[in-house]
């Protein structure tokens, strides 16, 4: 069985979720609470992502979202207020995207 579909999610949802997290804090001074609320996840991962505490191989992917310019457009909808479900969807989307499917899979990329 192909497991690299699960493999790729474990990795770009989380760098997807790092990138919007500093994103907000760093770029627009949004605070932990807000930023856990507005990504539906716990303001102690907010921290985590924050404090830069996740692997080299999310670190990867993490470099993959902001040179795509995904952890922008989706910080963006935030600022406008978007719906969580919203949010969650544009993440999604992102973490699905060819470019960075290939990087968490370790495949070279154009």
């Amino acid at each position: 069985m192909d497991y690299s579909c699960e493999k790729a999610m474990k990795l770009t949802i989380p760098a997807l979720r790092i990138a919007v997290s500093c994103s907000l804090s760093k770029g627009h001074k949004v605070n932990e609470t807000d930023i856990a609320n507005a990504l539906g996840i716990a303001q102690a991962a907010v921290s985590k992502y924050l404090n830069g505490k996740y692997s080299k191989e999310v670190k990867r992917v993490v470099d993959a979202v902001k040179s795509e310019g995904f952890d922008q457009q989706i910080a963006k909808r935030v600022l406008e207020k978007a719906g969580s479900e919203e949010v969650s969807g544009l993440i999604e989307r992102a973490a699905t995207s060819k470019r960075l499917v290939n990087v968490a899979l370790g495949k070279s990329v154009p």
